[in-house]
């Protein structure tokens, strides 16, 4: 076995990956029928929407994980590139979403009053016939369920390319070496929990999320010169062959589940 693939760990990372992207591929087959993939879908009954939120958010979060293991190593060349006149390019309508390779950050800054939840509302009695309610001004917009096909077709692509994710997210972090020190010079993976962690797994995603987070924890403690070995072109292991419902993936490297900071 290639020195890259197990790096003095004992553990065959690409295996790793591939177990667990077929996982999460196996997982999103249901639920990216359930929402018809149509590009023009505009609104999901509100059961559907929230189902299929339920498992995309996770599902994001573990395969960020999964490539920020197989950029480890990658030594991308960065090239001065001229800035293009962005308003002379053509416009691609159809171009497909790309993944979003960074957590989202923890909002510590305080909601506005029109933010917050109502709670209740005063109980008035009227005894005179009262004059019709005008229409409120800013309506509640029903929410774009194409953003939400467009999110499933984004995870989907990067599930089926990791090689390129890879690649993507070497190319960002060598950018990010590069800047001094300040906010903007930030990890892909946020510190403490994950996005879309549970304390108390209902779902295989969670499971799969938890073990994704484990073992991005656990790659990121090795030294710089391990390589994640998720670009090679390995296809030995494929969905039929996963076990059914036995969660969590790789009992043998199993970690107990902890919040690392990850910068």
């Amino acid at each position: 076995m290639p020195a890259s693939e197990t790096t003095g760990t004992g553990m065959d990372w690409q295996k790793a990956i591939a177990i667990n992207c077929a996982a999460l591929q196996r997982v999103l087959a249901a639920f990216a029928a359930l929402a018809g993939l149509a590009p023009d879908a505009k609104t999901l009954p509100r059961a559907v929407r929230l189902e299929i939120l339920r498992v995309v958010r996770p599902a994001e979060s573990a395969l960020r994980r999964l490539i920020v293991i197989a950029a480890r190593g990658i030594k991308p060349s960065l090239q001065n590139r001229p800035v293009p006149d962005f308003s002379r390019l053509p416009q691609h309508k159809n171009r497909p979403a790309s993944f979003a390779l960074f957590d989202r950050r923890k909002s510590f800054a305080e909601k506005r009053a029109s933010e917050l939840p109502v709670k209740g509302v005063p109980r008035l009695t009227f005894t005179a016939t009262a004059a019709a309610l005008p229409a409120l001004k800013n309506p509640r917009k029903t929410p774009d369920d194409a953003r939400l096909v467009l999110r499933i077709k984004a995870l989907q692509n990067a599930l089926a390319d990791m090689p390129k994710q890879a690649r993507r997210l070497a190319r960002h972090q060598a950018r990010r070496a590069a800047l001094p020190a300040g906010p903007r010079r930030v990890g892909p993976l946020r510190p403490g929990y994950p996005p879309a962690h549970k304390k108390r797994p209902t779902h295989e995603i969670d499971f799969i999320l938890r073990e994704c987070h484990a073992l991005a924890v656990q790659a990121r403690a090795l030294p710089l010169t391990f390589q994640g070995g998720g670009i090679s072109n390995r296809h030995d292991w494929t969905v039929s062959q996963l076990p059914e419902g036995n969660y969590p993936f790789l009992q043998a490297f199993r970690r107990d589940f902890v919040s690392f900071p990850l910068n």
